[in-house]
């Protein structure tokens, strides 16, 4: 299902159901998407500048319209694996309705959703029987089960923000490391020569100690957490830039083109020029 079929006319929502068998190219449009992944660990999804692979068995994934997204395969995906989608325009519920009280956490729900929303470890059975259910009752019914399940979403407690950005730190020697510190000083310096060395030195702590602390506070390397960053911002420098792969690569952080070309395709699945070209070709001016 790519971004350019999608057209709701004059539905209040489109529902599609379908095996996970192969890859979606980046593209976008202009509504709400609400993306059950079931079954599917081992998948690497992108959302605007955002790399999420699911590790996993079922994740949701609320993304804004006119974000771009897409995601690709590796070997390992069973063939149980499955994607429910839920389109809906940005209208459907307007200001009027989620400015009533009753309406308020569905308020706050879209607007954390601004930057896409990732729900892990879904907690809810409830949640998993509308994602069933929606889109074989008539149109009034399947609003109504879309509001549950946005209702549920709204208690989730395990979920991420997406493409959120960090205030910069003006000292680092003076901010105590935790997951905030450590993502901003990688915003900050990810695009010069770093290494974990000289990141340490930045917080006055050895190398061990602050590796501890990348592994403990986010889950990841300070290794791992350096690259997301790079390639989220080549992403993003791709998409919205008339840029050469060389200076793309350069102003990410990476020394060598042939380097960036390889850490590009092993994180999203595609050479930065077939990235280009998927943009070019797939996703409307």
């Amino acid at each position: 299902m790519s971004g350019s079929s999608i057209y709701l006319h004059d539905d209040a929502m489109q529902v599609v159901k379908f095996p996970l068998l192969k890859d979606e190219p980046l593209h976008l449009h202009p509504y709400w998407e609400l993306t059950l992944f079931n079954w599917s660990k081992g998948v690497t999804c992108i959302n605007g500048n955002h790399i999420f692979k699911i590790n996993s068995c079922q994740v949701v994934f609320l993304i804004p319209p006119n974000m771009l997204h897409g995601y690709y395969l590796n070997h390992k995906i069973t063939t149980s694996a499955t994607v429910t989608k839920i389109i809906f325009p940005n209208d459907l519920l307007n200001n009027n309705l989620l400015n009533k009280l009753s309406f308020l956490s569905l308020k706050k729900l879209f607007s954390k959703a601004c930057g896409g929303l990732a729900f892990n470890n879904i907690s809810s059975k409830q949640m998993m029987e509308y994602f069933s259910i929606i889109g074989h009752s008539n149109d009034f019914l399947d609003i109504i089960n879309l509001l549950k399940l946005l209702h549920t979403l709204t208690k989730e407690k395990s979920y991420r923000v997406l493409n959120e950005t960090h205030s910069i730190i003006s000292n680092e020697n003076n901010t105590a490391i935790n997951a905030e510190a450590i993502n901003t000083c990688i915003n900050k310096h990810f695009h010069e020569d770093i290494c974990l060395k000289k990141i340490s030195l930045l917080f006055n702590v050895s190398e061990a100690t602050f590796a501890r602390y990348c592994k403990m506070h986010t889950g990841k390397s300070f290794t791992e957490l350096v690259i997301e960053k790079r390639i989220g911002r080549a992403i993003q420098l791709l998409a919205h830039h008339h840029k050469t792969i060389k200076d793309v690569a350069y102003s990410c952080g990476f020394n060598h083109v042939s380097h960036f070309n390889r850490i590009f395709k092993m994180y999203t699945g595609l050479a930065p020029k077939n990235y280009q070209f998927l943009l070019q070709t797939n996703i409307p001016a």
